[in-house]
């Protein structure tokens, strides 16, 4: 009764509601965490063997069972993905609002970072990792005081 139209976090959401008011649920939400570690540990095997390459990205194309080795590491991140929209849903946390939010925050924090380097005359780009880094969390303070 979902919808596959929607956008697949909403799925997500309504999935999830739907398989705990039939009763398909943790006990608690210590239960759904224990999930979340369990798939981050899936995710983090399947990256382990599949073929990557220089830059650390899978590559489906650097060996025969790539395809597959992707599909796996796919397939786990999903998992992820859906089990912490199950932890959303136990603490009363929309999955879209928070993601969305969180989107804005980071534009907000990147724009804030771009103007910063214009202002030495650079770019974002010609900053070291460090000053970058500098940068970023100079954009958080930001945002609390």
């Amino acid at each position: 009764g979902v919808p596959t139209s929607f956008p697949a976090l909403m799925q997500a959401q309504k999935i999830s509601r739907k398989a705990a008011a039939a009763g398909f649920e943790w006990d608690s939400l210590d239960g759904v965490w224990e999930k979340v570690r369990e798939e981050i540990a899936e995710l983090q095997e399947a990256y382990a063997v599949a073929p990557k390459a220089a830059n650390g990205k899978v590559d489906a194309a650097a060996a025969s069972a790539g395809a597959a080795a992707v599909a796996a590491v796919e397939d786990e991140l999903g998992d992820v993905r859906f089990s912490l929209v199950n932890v959303g849903r136990r603490m009363g946390v929309d999955a879209e609002g928070a993601l969305r939010s969180t989107c804005r925050k980071f534009r907000d924090r990147w724009a804030w970072m771009e103007q910063a380097a214009w202002q030495q005359g650079r770019t974002i780009e010609d900053l070291s990792s460090e000053e970058r880094e500098t940068l970023w969390n100079e954009a958080k303070k930001r945002e609390r005081s």
